[in-house]
């Protein structure tokens, strides 16, 4: 086992496994190879969710489950999502569950009683930049650093602006699927009060809203995570800019 689950799984002695031995009940080295691999992958799989279980990150344990089903070869899918739409799709699954055996984590896994765990906003922001890091391969470090700010600055304006604080004043984060949009309205009074306070660019503001979007709608589709976008629709119409006066770059004299 590896070092980071030493103490993880114990024993009928109650002592801790260094070593786990299982039959692959084939006489075919080809087969038996194949076997291992996935056994490996699912076993690794499971202690990923056990110590994921005993830490205090919801979203880290749910996150170690959607590995777990994955290495039984299935997308995790709640159990009441499959009684109301697929009933065959969980009948198989159990099936599989008590002709392959496996630990207790592995058949939630596959049967999905493991409730559904959102991120927070500024998880989804870390998740999204890993998903999205081919778009920027031709940037220097500093340009990416430099395309990161905007949207560190649209969710910390966003968490500053609408959430609740704990007793020490530290804003509570809300996982993606609880914010509403009458948290993203409350952002937008907030700016159009500051843009008639202080007379600012409306641009300013929809480049807020326009990022919060984007992130959102990428991350849910590259998750396949179905959420509306609270954030879509927000902008303000910027009429004072359409109205500009454009002048030609060069004198037509």
């Amino acid at each position: 086992m590896p070092k980071r689950f030493a103490g993880l799984v114990l024993g009928r002695d109650g002592e801790t496994v260094k070593q786990v031995r299982q039959a692959l009940n084939t006489a075919d080295r080809a087969e038996a190879l194949l076997k291992a691999a996935q056994i490996e992958l699912e076993r690794l799989a499971e202690w990923e969710a056990l110590a994921a279980g005993g830490s205090d990150s919801a979203k880290l344990h749910f996150d170690a489950v959607l590995k777990l089903a994955q290495a039984r070869g299935y997308a995790y899918r709640s159990v009441s999502d499959m009684t109301e739409q697929d009933p065959h799709e969980l009948a198989s699954r159990i099936l599989d569950v008590t002709n392959g055996g496996g630990s207790l984590a592995s058949a939630r896994a596959l049967v999905g009683t493991v409730p559904e765990v959102f991120p927070t906003l500024v998880e989804m922001r870390d998740e999204y930049f890993e998903l999205t890091t081919t778009r920027h391969l031709e940037k220097s470090e500093r340009q990416y650093h430099r395309w990161k700010l905007p949207r560190r600055r649209a969710i910390k304006n966003f968490i500053e602006v609408v959430s609740e604080r704990d007793g020490l004043g530290r804003p509570i984060l809300l996982p993606l699927d609880r914010i509403t949009p009458d948290h993203a309205l409350a952002f937008r009074n907030w700016w159009a009060g500051r843009v008639a306070k202080e007379g600012m660019d409306l641009e300013t503001p929809n480049k807020d809203f326009g990022h919060l979007a984007e992130m959102f709608n990428t991350w849910t589709k590259l998750k396949k995570r179905p959420l509306t976008n609270p954030f879509s629709g927000l902008r303000f119409d910027n009429k004072r800019n359409k109205n500009k006066t454009k002048h030609p770059p060069f004198s037509l004299t």
